[in-house]
C-alpha cells in the first residue's frame, strides 16, 4: 500500500509538477485531489500548476527576497511557457513586490515578458509614495505603459502638465482621448468660473 508521500509524488508527477515543488514543500495531497476532480471541467493538467501559482501569489501580502527567488526558480522550472508567463504576470500585478524585486524583473533578460509591467508597477509605487508630486507623475506619464497611464487617470487630482503628456503620448488612443476629455472639461470649468 503506497504511503501519502509516494501518492503525493505520483499525483504531482502526473500533473507535471517539477521536482522543486516537492523540494520547497509546496504541494499537499488535498489540493492535488481537488485538482483531480477539476479535470472533469478542464482536462489540461497544466491548469493545476497555474492554480498552484495563483495560490502562492494570493497567499501573500509581501515577498521576502528568499521567497521571491524561490518563486522565480519555480517559474524557470515550469514546463509550460504560458503557465509560467501567467504566473509571473500575476505576481507582478499583485502589488506585493518591493521596489528592488520589481527592478530585478525590469533588468534581467530572463523576465523580459513582464519587464514593461514591472516598470509600470515601479512607476505606480513612486506616484503613490510621492502623494501629489509632479515629478513622479510626469515620469509615469512619459515612461509608463497603459497600466501606469490608467493608474494616473484614476487619481482624484491630476496636474494639467501630466494630462497634457498623456493627451499627447498616452499608451493608446483611449488613454489619449480620456486625457483630452479631462483637459477639455477643466478648460470649460475654468471659463465658467472665470
Amino acid at each position: 500500500m503506497p504511503d501519502a508521500v509516494s501518492e503525493l509524488r505520483a499525483l504531482a508527477d502526473s500533473f507535471g509538477y517539477p521536482e522543486l515543488w516537492h523540494e520547497y514543500g509546496l504541494l499537499d495531497l488535498g489540493t492535488l485531489l481537488t485538482d483531480v476532480a477539476a479535470l472533469d471541467d478542464d482536462p489540461r493538467t497544466e491548469r493545476s500548476r497555474a492554480r498552484a501559482f495563483a495560490r502562492l501569489v494570493d497567499g501573500r501580502s509581501r515577498w521576502s527576497d528568499g521567497a521571491f527567488a524561490r518563486f522565480l526558480r519555480l517559474i524557470e522550472a515550469e514546463p509550460d511557457a504560458t503557465v509560467a508567463d501567467e504566473a509571473l504576470t500575476g505576481l507582478v500585478e499583485s502589488g506585493t513586490l518591493s521596489g528592488p524585486q520589481l527592478r530585478l524583473l525590469t533588468k534581467d533578460d530572463r523576465w523580459s515578458s513582464v519587464s514593461a509591467r514591472a516598470r509600470d508597477e515601479l512607476l505606480m509605487k513612486a506616484v503613490a509614495e510621492d502623494v501629489g508630486g509632479l515629478d513622479a507623475r510626469l515620469t509615469a506619464a512619459v515612461q509608463g505603459g497603459r497600466r501606469a497611464h490608467l493608474f494616473l487617470l484614476a487619481l482624484p487630482t491630476l496636474q494639467a502638465a501630466v494630462l497634457e503628456v498623456l493627451a499627447e503620448r498616452g499608451a493608446d488612443r483611449s488613454i489619449r482621448n480620456q486625457a483630452r476629455d479631462v483637459l477639455r472639461r477643466r478648460g470649460g470649468a475654468e471659463r465658467d468660473t472665470g
